[in-house]
């Protein structure tokens, strides 16, 4: 009984210990923290992710200890692979955005296409054959009068150059054109949004991973060290079997840990193969002063309009579907178009020998019936018109509350990334006294096993919090279409 009430004792002196700890670290940062509420979460996160990888060139390896890379798939065996590398090469390699560049030039080429209805035509058309003429304009040399009948060969040869000079309805399908591919070059900006983040969150989880695996590794270390000195300290009498036990089911299950965070490891290895072609060896963290971000959830409201790829591609669409309602209606409206032509025709009308005709005509076409088609093309178009509308509002709905969240999100990261880094570092001096304790036989085994688990919790969990800040800031820069802004000047400065 007593020596329960005593380790009861000790483990609140540890608790109380710790949260004096934390809020000394907290009240002495209080000024930084304040100081730093307006940087950007990403750049916070990706200093503590430098911090936790532990080096000097922020790379991180992906397959420690691991051989050359078998690149029997096709990929490029790398050393390091930086972030924007990752990009241009996930870029050429997407057959995604492949298709999606190919779908622009589509567009690009009919919209100049288009443009030919309103410039210069020329026509040639020739011709031979037979020829049965009646009345023949042939005379009968014996009466002079003209023959009922006659047969004779026939050619003749036609030029025309015809230029339109009013034409509503070439016009108007030249601003559907040039609508149409506006959109589709929209619609490649949000593939490429897309690209850039399934990129994101394929290379930082293999950052994520591998930092996983290392802390998880420090963890099995440490509890190597305390299997090593419980079983000494058991074997002499110091310690009971049952602890030694404890201990070393907590040591199966780290080395598990272990296990499952390699084949995390080799698993995100293999999905950022799959979008870049290159097997590398380690990847490098970007520099936290590069790291872009929005100011405020305001501002990045303001730019959903006209930086959110869902909503400029709709507002596309519905502006080529406007555009083809007016080319459906300019169909009933007159053209106007000058000819120049000339004409020759041999045997023409049973007369022998070659007749040219030279014309220069101002020609008017007013079309006035057409079966009904165009009018219920008129209505499919202000009904398509409709449809783009209403997935323009869904998209601005959509992308205004995915800021909200993400923005949330980044507020919540933000004070928790500041907490759980109080929280590990106050944790770690706590793993330093205790073993300095242990070593010297003055603090009980359990109260170090449970710092040691507190304190491989705080850098998991501060881990995990920070690459999902980071993946949230690329959600921001997404859904504003800020993401184009941030890759070119990442591409500039490296």
């Amino acid at each position: 009984m007593r020596t329960e009430q005593a380790r009861r004792n000790r483990r609140l002196g540890q608790m109380v210990m710790l949260a004096w700890l934390l809020t000394a670290a907290m009240a002495a940062s209080a000024q930084a923290v304040q100081g730093d509420a307006g940087a950007a979460g990403a750049g916070f996160a990706l200093k503590q992710l430098w911090a936790i990888s532990d080096t000097t060139d922020g790379s991180v390896a992906l397959r420690p200890g691991n051989p050359a890379i078998d690149a029997a798939d096709g990929s490029t065996p790398v050393e390091a692979m930086r972030f924007s590398e990752a990009q241009e090469w996930a870029r050429q390699k997407s057959y995604v955005l492949g298709a999606s560049q190919s779908k622009s030039q589509v567009a690009y080429e009919l919209s100049r296409a288009a443009l030919s209805g309103l410039l210069p035509s020329v026509e040639i058309r020739v011709g031979a054959g037979h020829e049965t003429s009646t009345p023949s304009s042939r005379l009968d040399t014996l009466t002079g009068q003209p023959l009922p009948t006659s047969s004779q060969s026939r050619g003749e040869a036609y030029a025309v150059l015809s230029q339109p000079l009013f034409d509503l309805a070439a016009v108007a399908e030249l601003r559907r054109a040039r609508s149409a591919h506006r959109a589709s070059l929209a619609d490649e900006v949000g593939v490429r949004g897309d690209l850039g983040y399934e990129l994101t969150a394929s290379y930082f989880g293999a950052i994520e991973a591998s930092l996983a695996l290392k802390l998880t590794q420090n963890q099995l270390d440490r509890l190597n060290r305390l299997w090593n000195w419980v079983s000494s300290r058991a074997d002499a009498g110091g310690a009971s079997v049952a602890d030694r036990e404890r201990i070393r089911a907590r040591m199966l299950s780290a080395q598990a840990s272990v296990e499952d965070a390699t084949a995390q490891l080799t698993q995100a290895g293999l999905s950022l193969r799959r979008l870049t072609g290159v097997a590398p060896h380690a990847v490098v963290l970007p520099d936290a002063e590069d790291a872009p971000g929005i100011a405020s959830l305001e501002d990045a409201l303001t730019l959903v309009s006209s930086g959110n790829a869902a909503v400029v591609t709709a507002m596309a669409n519905e502006e080529t579907a406007r555009e083809e309602r007016r080319a459906q209606l300019a169909r009933f409206s007159p053209t106007v178009k000058f000819e120049l032509s000339n004409s020759k025709s041999k045997n023409s009308g049973g007369i022998m020998g070659w007749k040219e005709d030279k014309r220069a005509m101002v020609i008017l076409s007013m079309p006035l019936f057409s079966g009904g088609g165009d009018y219920f093309r008129q209505r499919a178009a202000l009904a398509r018109q409709e449809q783009y509308a209403f997935e323009r509002q869904e998209a601005e709905r959509s992308a205004r509350h995915g800021l909200e969240v993400a923005f949330n999100g980044l507020t919540l990261a933000r004070q928790k990334i500041d907490s759980l880094r109080h929280q590990a570092q106050a944790q770690a001096r706590v793993v330093q006294a205790f073993d300095a304790q242990l070593n010297a036989a003055s603090r009980n085994l359990l109260d170090v096993f449970d710092a040691y688990q507190q304190y491989h919790q705080s850098q998991m969990d501060l881990l995990r919090t920070c690459v999902q800040a980071i993946l949230l800031n690329h959600q921001v820069l997404r859904l504003t279409g800020q993401w184009r802004v941030a890759e070119a000047g990442t591409d500039t400065k490296e």
